[in-house]
């Protein structure tokens, strides 16, 4: 059968509609696949259209201009749902928790990956514990949904206070510490920032305007300096940041990933926990003894006590090891400092500049140094040496 998708004149038409523009096909439903669906919401840029048959909770979202399909859900797929509210979402994935017991196998889902129903997200947080529910990527035209924040929209309305921001940055950490504050939109063209309060806002609410970025605020998890601009364990596209001493989770934009080493998103990034084929295997920043197996999809450890190696790819014994460390005094060149939770990873920032010849790890605080300069003294310090 040709999927082809024609208009057909219901109980609403008349011959009004013969002599003017109908681009919302008023006074018509909507035929593709042998079914009939009738037109349940009028968007921007697009209709959605709900499945006419007896029991068939099938739907289709049509652009508007060329009759496009955006989102198509085919009725066998969900002919065992008669409704889609949270209760039958319930049924659904206790039956499939079910089967996964029987078969002795374990459902953990990490993350909630949904378009906007919010019954389907009560289901999974009511049925898995400890999910995490968040807009993963969606790109259409203009702008882009990432994690808690929206690139080239506007969420408007219900303004707190407006005030003139020095950045995106400084606009969510006063976001975060009005406490009335739920969500903000920032005017890129001049960094003017408003904060709002609206405590169920999401972001099927915003107006797409490529001048702003609406951020929604997360309360749900403190921080400390120590993971501001630090990586997700399984995605290098996300980060975190740490705000007013809540941490929230961000993601790069335009195709590019998080670098844990420069501390910013790049197109050139080194981070090495993303598969190149399926024999890959690859490190987790941070967790210094695991790595992801790219032909099992399974984190695994490395044995013995040993750890894996993201330059090599492998996993090495601890005795054999790339830095050699020993006291150290002396005027040496202070190139750059950060914080990092291993030492590992302050060992791969050496790693990845020519020109650093030592570091000094010590209570988090990673400081590399050349030889060149004299404007940093050490006394006695355990300093470690690269051995390559």
């Amino acid at each position: 059968m040709d999927n082809l998708i024609e208009y057909i004149p219901n109980n609403r038409f008349n011959s009004t509609l013969l002599n003017q523009a109908n681009l919302n096909h008023d006074g018509h439903d909507v035929c593709y696949n042998g079914l009939l669906f009738k037109r349940q919401r009028i968007n921007k840029n697009s209709i959605n259209w709900l499945c006419k048959v007896i029991n068939c909770p099938g739907s289709i979202t049509l652009k508007i201009a060329n009759d496009e399909i955006q989102h198509y859900v085919p009725h066998e797929l969900v002919r065992f749902m008669n409704r889609r509210r949270q209760k039958e979402y319930d049924i659904v994935l206790k039956a499939l928790k079910k089967e996964a017991k029987a078969r002795k196998l374990e459902l953990k889902p990490l993350y909630i990956m949904t378009d906007y129903e919010q019954a389907a997200i009560n289901a999974f947080k009511e049925n898995f514990a400890g999910i995490e529910s968040f807009f993963f990527l969606k790109s259409i035209d203009s702008y882009t949904i990432h994690i808690s924040f929206c690139n080239g929209c506007d969420l408007g309305g219900y303004d707190i206070t407006e005030f003139p921001s020095t950045g995106l940055d400084d606009c969510w950490n006063g976001c975060l510490s009005n406490p009335s504050c739920t969500f903000f939109a920032f005017l890129k063209l001049n960094n003017n920032c408003w904060l709002k309060n609206k405590p169920d806002i999401d972001f099927s609410q915003f107006n797409d305007d490529i001048n702003y970025v609406s951020g929604i605020v997360d309360r749900s998890k403190s921080c400390s300096a120590i993971e501001d601009f630090s990586p997700n364990h399984y995605n290098c596209t996300l980060y975190y940041r740490c705000f007013a001493g809540f941490l929230q989770h961000l993601g790069c934009l335009n195709g590019k990933y998080f670098d844990p080493i420069l501390k910013t998103c790049t197109l050139n990034s080194t981070c090495p926990y993303v598969c190149k084929n399926n024999q890959d295997l690859v490190g987790i920043i941070n967790k210094n003894n695991e790595y992801y197996n790219c032909l099992t999809q399974k984190i695994e450890t490395c044995k013995s006590s040993g750890r894996f190696d993201i330059i090599q790819k492998k996993c090495i014994g601890m005795n054999k090891n790339i830095f050699k460390n020993k006291q150290t005094s002396g005027n040496y060149g202070l190139i750059e400092s950060t914080n990092f939770k291993s030492k590992f990873l302050c060992f791969a920032w050496c790693m990845n500049d020519s020109n650093c010849k030592m570091v000094l790890y010590k209570n988090f605080s990673c400081q590399k140094f050349d030889v060149t300069n004299n404007n940093f003294m050490l006394n006695g310090s355990l300093v470690y040496y690269p051995q390559f």
